[in-house]
């Protein structure tokens, strides 16, 4: 048995030109409503840049020899040596 390699399937065919959007699609652009930006920005002047109770947890936490448990530790550990997948 012998397998040619360089069949010809035939030449390139030539496509139409036409219009990347098809008849009766509108074409206009997506707009943005920013309404509630200003509420959003209002909610974030009012929020203090430091929270001191925050600040005194994450304090307390820092001179805890025992924080975090080691079972948190070996649980992200073993989350961080899962093999990575490939997205497809």
């Amino acid at each position: 048995m012998q397998i040619n390699p360089n069949v010809s399937t035939g030449g390139v065919r030539s496509t139409p030109n036409r219009s990347p959007v098809p008849a009766g699609v509108s074409t206009k652009t997506d707009t943005v409503s920013l309404q509630q930006a200003g509420a959003i920005q209002t909610a974030l002047q009012q929020t203090p840049d430091v929270r001191a109770a925050a600040v005194a947890r994450a304090t307390e936490l820092a001179r805890d020899p025992t924080y975090p448990p080691l079972a948190t530790i070996k649980a992200i550990g073993n989350l961080l040596a899962l093999p990575v997948q490939e997205q497809q």
